[in-house]
């Protein structure tokens, strides 16, 4: 068995980078932060996304909608968009594609699960 070994020196680079390890630490803390309201804005937002924005991706920042996209290249165009017009990085935005009410995905485990009952 092979063990990864951790790149301290790219580690410790970035630390400096971002101003030291407090400050590196400070700066996850606060991404868990925008995370988070991103993604309670859309757990208690998305049966009106469902609504508004079926078969679309949207697009959070902060816990508000800074924009939509009907597939991935749209997407693309739109993060461009936001970091060039709205000084909004791609990688500080949550995205999540948006399914029709009742059109949700079933997911893998409900395979399993079937086929444990049928086998039982």
């Amino acid at each position: 068995m092979t063990r990864k070994r951790f790149k301290w020196r790219e580690i410790e680079r970035l630390a400096q980078e971002a101003g030291g390890w407090k400050q590196m630490a400070e700066q996850m803390e606060e991404a868990g932060r925008r995370m988070d309201r991103d993604l309670q804005c859309l757990s208690t937002r998305y049966r009106e996304f469902q609504e508004k924005y079926p078969n679309r991706y949207v697009v959070l920042h902060n816990g508000e909608l800074v924009g939509t996209a009907k597939d991935l290249a749209q997407l693309g165009r739109l993060w461009t968009k936001l970091e060039r017009e709205k000084g909004i990085p791609r990688g500080e935005t949550t995205f999540k594609y948006i399914h029709p009410p009742g059109k949700e995905p079933r997911y893998v485990f409900m395979r399993r699960l079937r086929r444990a009952v049928q086998a039982a």
